[in-house]
């Protein structure tokens, strides 16, 4: 396989283990919840909650983010 191709593919499989991951979290970390108090207030407890109810997604999601980041590295 030619150099060219080869880093064509690179790129097409880091972009779309990029937007993957994304699609994968399905819901970003929310700005308010559900009584309207910013998330800047919520206690550690909240966010712990958050994360039990989001954690295999969220654990994909930085899997995701290593991989991309394995791509960047071999493609710079």
């Amino acid at each position: 396989m030619k150099q060219s191709r080869l880093l064509l593919l690179n790129i097409l499989t880091t972009a779309s283990f990029h937007v993957s991951s994304f699609a994968v979290l399905g819901t970003s970390f929310p700005t308010l919840d559900w009584s309207g108090q910013d998330v800047l207030d919520w206690s550690g407890q909240d966010v712990l909650h958050w994360f039990t109810d989001n954690g295999p997604k969220a654990r994909l999601y930085a899997w995701m983010g290593a991989f991309v980041s394995l791509g960047l590295t071999i493609f710079a």
